[in-house]
Formats: structure tokens, C-alpha cells, sequence
């Protein structure tokens, strides 16, 4: 609750929408109030891959602070699944680029294997013939 508050005091964002999205499982953002960065938060959920996802994740310095961002990986893998719910067309879209940027870096077995698990194999495979 502490860490919610200093966001919500240093941003524009409502701490009662970020509790909620924390007790939801769900997503809030945090927009700094000085530069206009977005970013966007996502409450962990305890079943398998969302813990597999948070344990893959990116550390980066930024200004001499450790900050992780979701892997290459575990991102196509959420856009998969969030076009599977909403069926946007930005989620393929987004998917395409990292495919393009990552590219040969990407574990793609890695990416199968989940989006089978997922039940989004298909939308992935449909993805990789459009390159």
C-alpha cells in the first residue's frame, strides 16, 4: 500500500484504481508527472506461467537503477493472449515488431511451447506466416 501511495503521489495515477488492479490481478498505469513516461504495471497472478514470466524477467540500468522489464519472449506471449481476448488488431501488430527487432534472438521453442499451453498456438503460428 505504501509503494502504491508514492506512485500515486509522484503521478498521475489514483491509488484506489491501483489497489484495485492489485486485489483484480489485473493492470493500472503510471504516468510521471515530470517527463509524460508511461508505464505500464501488471499485478502477478500465482499460477504457473505468471510465475515462470516473472522469473524470466529483464533487468536494464536506467540512471543507475536496476529496473526489468517482461522478456521478448513472455510479451508476444501476452500479446497472444490479450488478442485471444479482445481479438485487437494492435496486438498482432505489436507482435510483428518484436518478431522483426528480436528476431533471431527469440527462443522460439520457448514461445511454442507456452503458446500451446496457452491455447494460442494458432494466432502464433498465423503470426510467423505473415513475415
Amino acid at each position: 500500500a505504501q509503494a502504491l501511495r508514492k506512485l500515486s503521489e509522484a503521478s498521475y495515477a489514483d491509488e484506489a484504481m491501483m489497489q484495485d488492479a492489485v486485489r483484480r490481478k489485473g493492470e493500472f498505469n503510471f504516468i510521471d508527472g515530470d517527463t509524460g513516461v508511461k508505464v505500464d504495471f501488471w499485478a502477478t497472478k500465482h499460477d504457473e506461467y505468471s510465475l515462470l514470466k516473472l522469473k524470466r524477467r529483464v533487468p536494464r540500468k536506467i540512471s543507475g537503477k536496476t529496473v526489468y522489464f517482461i522478456s521478448p519472449e513472455d510479451l508476444i506471449l501476452s500479446k497472444l493472449i490479450w488478442h485471444k481476448m479482445s481479438e485487437s488488431s494492435r496486438q498482432l501488430e505489436d507482435i510483428e515488431s518484436i518478431l522483426k527487432i528480436s528476431g533471431k534472438k527469440l527462443d522460439m521453442e520457448y514461445i511454442k511451447k507456452w503458446a500451446e499451453h496457452l491455447g494460442v498456438l494458432t494466432i502464433f503460428r498465423a503470426s510467423l506466416k505473415k513475415r
